[in-house]
C-alpha cells in the first residue's frame, strides 16, 4: 500500500465507502482524481454536443460544416483519452481513517473483504 501525501489527499473525491466489519478490518473507499472527474463531465458534454450537431427539423437536417464536426470529434477524442493517465494513476480503492479521509492507496481492484458488497454514502459511513 502506498501512503498518500497531503497534495494527493486534496485532489481525491471518494464516492463510495465501506466501513470496517470487524475490529481488525480496515475502512475502504473508492476514489478518483478531481481532474479525471472534470474530464469525464466535459467529455460527456462534448459527446452530447457532437450528437446534436445534426438537428432534425421537419424532414430536413441542419448540418454544420464537416470541418467543424471533425474538430469537435478530435476535441472529444483528446478529452476522453488524456484523463486515462489520471485514472490509471489515482482511481481505485483507498484505506480510510475514521473521518473518511484517504490515508493509503490499496489498488485499482477491490480487496477480497468488500467484493460483492455495495458501498455506502459518506453520510451513512460517518454514522456507522
Amino acid at each position: 500500500m502506498k501512503e498518500l501525501n497531503a497534495t494527493e489527499q486534496e485532489g481525491l473525491i471518494i464516492s463510495a465507502y465501506w466501513p470496517q466489519r470487524s475490529p481488525d478490518d480496515i475502512r475502504i473507499g473508492y476514489g478518483m482524481n478531481r481532474r479525471f472527474l472534470l474530464f469525464e463531465i466535459v467529455g460527456g458534454i462534448l459527446t452530447f454536443s457532437n450528437r446534436m450537431v445534426r438537428l432534425p427539423i421537419g424532414s430536413k437536417f441542419i448540418s454544420v460544416n464537416p470541418w467543424w464536426r471533425l474538430g469537435l470529434l478530435l476535441c472529444l477524442v483528446l478529452l476522453l483519452f488524456l484523463p486515462n493517465r489520471y485514472q490509471k494513476k489515482m482511481s481505485g480503492f483507498y484505506q480510510l481513517d475514521e473521518h473518511g479521509t484517504p490515508t493509503h492507496y490499496i489498488g485499482r481492484f477491490p480487496p477480497a473483504s468488500i467484493r460483492g458488497h455495495v458501498g455506502l454514502s459518506r453520510k451513512r459511513f460517518l454514522l456507522v
